[in-house]
């Protein structure tokens, strides 16, 4: 027994005695592949082949091959260390590799066994891997990790970018009737300028690298990419948007909504040998902007939105729904289902009265319409103008009478 307690780890390792890569970047010359990792334990003052600053705490080595493999092979003639590629954020493959299929790169990181699957996948647009692993940046102290860190900010709070981990692109792979897509980056500015570290030290930095729209597979061949519309109606149909804003044009000006907690349904059938798809989207939660340049005629009060529903949506949102007495908050059993793994919280939910359909009906047919609402809105308005009159003219009237 004190002789299995004693036994230690049979490979075990310093840590300093690897080089921690942080991100990989695969391009390709010809028929070769060029792959970059980047190192983050590099202490102050050695110096990298890629960087121009001998105080830089970062550094890229590059190797060519036939495959993956015989690259990161040959990479260890120039790191004094070997690499750990265990714990790296992201896999940046650039677009000329993607274009001829990106199926060999996937394959070697499924199949090499001292590599998580956890990291995330993104594809280049119109500049090399490598060089978005070299753009310096003061927000993060890695040019891997500010590529994460935003590529996760952004999936939350836009609707044109995405996240995809390596093991849900191989899972789309894999599953037949599914094409991957996948956010791109890009570099804007004097990409040269970017790799140096005075790059960091200036409020506008010369170059820094920007998230882009979604690249379009068809197999694991890059096919195309989408702008920015067709970005966010790829990811509405995959349900990937949680956060998401849009502006509509209105008279002078235009409202941007910003919604929250958005969510999609789709569903499908075949009426008269065509396939009809339904998309419906829900958000819990939102707020409303208004921008009007024509400030002498309009003002915020000028701005209403009238929500129209036909008798048959009205009597199905009114329908099936459900209420948590503890909190008062409705649920409905379609639109805004609870929690299905909450079972205290289902448990306690009280089915609500269902309506009288004759009485909604009435209900609807005394409802306003447009020109109602845009009357009711303008006489507020008019006595909100009204008001503010008699506050200055009582204001004079109290000071300087």
């Amino acid at each position: 027994m004190l002789v299995i307690m004693l036994s230690g780890c049979w490979n075990y390792k310093e840590l300093n005695e690897y080089s921690i890569v942080t991100g990989i970047a695969i391009d390709k010359n010809n028929d070769e592949y060029k792959v970059s990792t980047l190192i983050s334990n590099v202490p102050k003052g050695n110096s990298g082949s890629d960087n121009s600053s001998s105080n830089s705490e970062i550094v890229v080595y590059e190797g060519k091959g036939k495959s993956i493999s015989q690259a990161l092979k040959d990479i260890g003639l120039v790191s004094p260390k070997e690499l750990y590629l265990n714990s790296f954020y992201i896999l940046v493959i650039s677009d000329d590799v993607a274009k001829d299929g990106i199926i060999d790169v996937l394959d070697f990181f499924l199949k090499y066994s001292s590599s998580r699957n956890n990291f995330n996948v993104i594809i280049t647009k119109g500049c090399k891997a490598k060089d978005t692993l070299k753009i310096m940046t003061s927000i993060t102290n890695f040019p891997s990790q500010s590529i994460a860190d935003n590529l996760k900010t952004t999936t939350e709070l836009q609707g044109a970018v995405k996240t995809t981990s390596f093991d849900d692109l191989i899972k789309i792979l894999i599953e037949d009737g599914m094409e991957p897509t996948i956010s791109t980056i890009t570099i804007v500015g004097d990409q040269n300028e970017g790799f140096t570290r005075e790059n960091l030290e200036t409020s506008e930095p010369k170059a820094y690298v920007k998230l882009d729209n979604l690249a379009i597979f068809k197999g694991d061949k890059l096919i195309d990419f989408a702008n920015h519309d067709e970005s966010i109606g790829i990811n509405i149909i995959s349900n990937d948007v949680n956060e998401m804003y849009f502006s509509i044009d209105y008279k002078d000006g235009f409202v941007i909504v910003d919604t929250t907690s958005f969510k999609s349904k789709i569903k499908s059938n075949i009426k008269n040998d065509k396939p009809y798809i339904n998309i419906s989207n829900t958000s819990k939660e939102g707020e409303i902007y208004l921008n009007n340049n024509n400030t002498n005629k309009k003002s915020f009060f000028n701005c209403y939105i009238l929500l129209e529903l036909s008798e048959e949506e009205t009597l199905k949102r009114m329908s099936n729904r459900l209420k948590d007495p503890n909190t008062g908050i409705i649920y409905h059993k379609e639109y805004s289902p609870p929690n299905p793994t909450d079972k205290k919280l289902n448990e306690r939910l009280i089915a609500l009265t269902e309506p009288n359909e004759e009485k909604i009906k009435d209900l609807i047919s005394e409802g306003i319409n447009a020109k109602e609402a845009e009357k009711i809105i303008n006489n507020r308005a008019l006595w909100h103008r009204f008001n503010m009159i008699f506050i200055i003219f009582l204001f004079y009237f109290i000071f300087f009478i």
